[in-house]
């Protein structure tokens, strides 16, 4: 099947890269000059659990699974990978077709065909367990600086109340030599 992207053609029927297309565990877009997506990979379907139909042929800007903010960073990187800029990994969140949140982390370089930009492909790595994971050391870590407030301020009053102890038996013993 050949896609046309600004009067050059495009093969993506071809087997070979259909097949690595179609493998990659990281979901794996193609999007044209416009933002309008034409290929995806079956990875990225199964992490979003969108159908297809939902996805092809939909510009970037209508891809409201995702968080406004998250889609704004999505539009102004694919801007600069039209500038002919490779995007570093960056993170977006969105929700799946179930509603569930899904944080992913995004990279992006310019689709070249005889030197000239076509399109951009995408990369986009599902990070929701990672981010889960550092939710919880985060919750944890805070419980553990709460206990250790609590254990240092306690043992800081236990100190502070023997040495008023000590102070007020050599109280009671200076008074108690006086009387001698």
């Amino acid at each position: 099947m050949k896609k046309e992207i600004d009067n050059i053609k495009i093969d993506t029927s071809n087997e070979m890269v259909k097949a690595i297309f179609d493998s990659v565990r990281d979901g794996l877009i193609i999007l044209d000059k416009t933002g309008k997506i034409i290929k995806i990979s079956k990875s990225l379907l199964d992490i979003g659990h969108y159908p297809e139909k939902e996805i092809i042929g939909r510009g970037l800007k209508m891809m409201i699974m995702f968080h406004p903010k998250s889609l704004a960073k999505m539009l102004m990187n694919f801007l600069k990978t039209l500038s002919d800029n490779e995007i570093k990994p960056y993170e977006v969140e969105g929700k799946t077709k179930n509603g569930e949140t899904l944080f992913a982390e995004i990279s992006g370089a310019p689709l070249k065909k005889k030197g000239k930009i076509i399109g951009v492909v995408a990369i986009m790595r599902d990070i929701t367990d990672r981010k889960k994971i550092e939710q919880e050391l985060k919750e944890k870590n805070e419980e553990l600086e709460k206990f250790k407030e609590m254990t240092i301020g306690r043992e800081l009053k236990l100190i502070e109340l023997k040495n008023k102890v000590k102070e007020l038996e050599e109280k009671l013993n200076g008074n108690g030599k006086k009387e001698v």
